[in-house]
């Protein structure tokens, strides 16, 4: 067997690669050093051999891999340094993959989930510039993305969480999420930050709950605490940090290491909970 291999470029994830009617499809991005300016990034598409048969190199230089989101004949993927560029890529001839359309946004997405065949929904992180021209980030971000229109990708939506420091392991680990549009439930743990006495505090700890309508967008159905937090980072406890979602018929089970919490899914009321000693 020939097999060609690819020197440069590094992989972002498992959404970076996928396999589909024998085609072997990647998404690297490439630096020459540590110097951002010399990012680069590349599709490749391989065949069984593992011989290179199509490819786009040289996509979106001076920025890199965010999130990528292999879905038929179509990647979308995201690249970053101060704007959040969505690529549409048409990938239905093997040998000649091709951009189709680009969205330029504020922020990023980390990860691009599908919502259905031509929406996708983005979880990611509010950017601003601050006065060294530096990016920082500004709180969680998301957003559903209409890509019926493949060289027109539209951003439908977009919802703001917290602020400084607001974090969601959604954002380094997809199963995190729980999506289920026949429940019309998106919901995953977070850590809500804010400002208060001057200073960038921890607010809320837990789950959030969203619906999603295309015609109206983004609805707060309602948050699920796992710790009571009036005092911080005094009040924080890691044994109640919320790692998984599930649902059962109308019940939204939340769990920790320390604590499972039952909550209905129509009312958003506690239902039960049970805690665990993870001392012994």
């Amino acid at each position: 067997m020939k097999m060609q291999l690819l020197y440069h470029g590094e992989v972002l994830n498992q959404f970076s690669m996928d396999e589909t009617d024998g085609y072997f499809r990647i998404a690297t991005t490439d630096s020459e050093n540590i110097n951002a300016k010399t990012y680069s990034n590349s599709l490749y598409v391989l065949n069984e051999n593992l011989e290179i048969v199509g490819n786009i190199e040289n996509l979106a230089k001076g920025e890199k891999i965010y999130s990528v989101r292999f879905i038929g004949n179509r990647a979308y993927m995201v690249t970053f340094v101060e704007t959040d560029p969505l690529f549409v890529i048409d990938l239905s001839n093997p040998e000649s993959p091709t951009v189709l359309g680009e969205l330029k946004i504020p922020g990023y997405s980390k990860y691009l989930h599908p919502y259905d065949e031509t929406h996708l929904i983005g979880f990611g992180e509010n950017t601003t510039t601050n006065s060294y021209g530096g990016v920082v980030t500004n709180g969680m971000k998301m957003a559903l993305f209409d890509v019926s229109n493949p060289n027109n990708p539209k951003e439908l939506y977009s919802l703001d969480i917290g602020e400084r420091g607001t974090y969601s392991t959604i954002l380094n680990d997809h199963k995190a999420l729980l999506f289920s549009k026949e429940k019309n439930i998106i919901a995953f743990p977070i850590s809500i930050y804010g400002e208060e006495e001057n200073a960038n505090r921890l607010k809320f700890q837990g789950a959030i709950v969203y619906g999603l309508d295309i015609e109206k967008g983004f609805t707060l159905k309602g948050t699920i605490p796992h710790m009571q937090v009036k005092n911080g980072y005094r009040d924080y406890d890691y044994t109640k940090v919320v790692e998984r979602i599930l649902y059962k018929d109308n019940s939204l089970y939340t769990l920790s290491k320390g604590l499972i919490k039952s909550t209905n899914m129509n009312t958003m009321k506690e239902e039960g909970s049970l805690e665990i000693n993870t001392k012994e």
